[in-house]
């Protein structure tokens, strides 16, 4: 059971959520965006790491929010889009989005925890990010969608 204490911060944690998640989905969704229509989706889809990534984790620390739970719940805001961009194939994607955010919210924190630095952690979770875009685009490929 929880004491009142752990309570408290546990619902002190959740209600800046939901704000926090909404900031990251707004500013992600418009940076990509941009950036589709800039340089095309395949290279959108290897720069978003950076973006998301910054903009996943620094407004639920400035929020007070647990890091993981806000990439969680980013990657779910991502799978609906998935879902609505493309229905054929969109489950997998959607399923993709859900479990890539959560493990790059996971190597923020760790990284974060273990170098003592909010930079460091975000840097893990774009290396890791990049990474994934990296092979889901094939390269410099096109990016299939619902993949960024």
């Amino acid at each position: 059971m929880y004491s009142s204490t752990q309570a408290g911060a546990l619902l002190g944690a959740l209600r800046s959520l939901l704000p926090a998640v909404a900031v990251s989905v707004a500013l992600a969704f418009s940076v990509n965006r941009a950036l589709s229509k800039s340089v095309g989706e395949a290279r959108a889809a290897l720069a978003a790491p950076f973006t998301e990534e910054i903009v996943k984790t620094v407004p639920a620390v400035l929020l007070g929010s647990p890091v993981v739970p806000a990439h969680i719940l980013f990657g779910l805001a991502e799978s609906v889009y998935d879902l609505w961009r493309s229905p054929r194939r969109g489950g997998a994607a959607a399923l993709a989005s859900v479990l890539g955010h959560a493990a790059f919210g996971g190597a923020t924190a760790f990284a974060w925890r273990t170098a003592g630095s909010l930079p460091a952690g975000i840097g893990a979770g774009i290396a890791l990010h990049f990474l994934w875009n990296l092979l889901v685009t094939g390269g410099m490929g096109s990016a299939p969608e619902g993949n960024r």
